[in-house]
């Protein structure tokens, strides 16, 4: 079978449907440690802020933090923010 239509990531980003779920998880190296954060940014596929915070709540329920921005991403942000630790 060969599909009539791709939509990949690309597409959703340049038609507005990336959101930037900004997380707070959980981390302990043993039972003994303290707990510590691991900051995570996690590119949502959504139609809007809501419904990426629900995926995201959904797919990390044990996150302390969940921060969504009610504005989708646009490339030059993904780009810019992909290339922060690049510097």
């Amino acid at each position: 079978m060969t599909a009539d239509m791709i939509v990949d990531f690309d597409t959703h980003l340049t038609n507005g449907r990336v959101y930037l779920v900004e997380l707070e998880l959980p981390i302990q190296d043993a039972p003994d440690d303290a707990p510590s954060v691991l900051n995570v940014d996690y590119y949502v596929i959504a139609n809007n802020h809501v419904q990426a915070q629900y995926f995201a709540n959904s797919a990390y329920p044990d996150a302390t933090g969940v921060f969504v921005n009610e504005e989708p991403v646009t490339p030059d942000e993904y780009a810019a923010r992909g290339n922060r630790g690049l510097l």
